[in-house]
């Protein structure tokens, strides 16, 4: 994205976050440098949209737990952390879609 395109979403793959019983592991994200935090649902499946707009992206991590049995990331890769900009069509709640479906025979 160039620097000044606006962050409307964000994705975190928190496949290799581990998680022990007794432990929690939050995730907070923000698109106007931590002005405004949102709480990232990491269960949901899906992109975060943002409810303000912003163009600078951060991300924070809040853990608690047994200092033996903290939570901890297990990917060699680090955090991976996808986000972009949507159209303003994609934005607007009033807008109907349709989807199409035809069934191949």
């Amino acid at each position: 994205l160039d620097n000044n395109a606006a962050v409307d979403f964000v994705n975190i793959n928190t496949a290799d976050h581990y998680i022990p019983s007794g432990c929690s592991l939050s995730y907070y994200v923000s698109n106007n440098n931590g002005t405004n935090w949102e709480t990232y649902d990491r269960d949901s499946g899906e992109a975060h949209v943002f409810s303000t707009t912003g163009t600078q992206l951060r991300v924070k991590l809040t853990a608690s737990g047994h200092p033996n049995k903290a939570p901890f990331l297990q990917s060699k890769t680090g955090l991976v952390v996808n986000f972009g900009s949507m159209h303003d069509a994609a934005k607007d709640t009033n807008i109907k879609y349709k989807v199409t479906r035809k069934t191949l025979r």
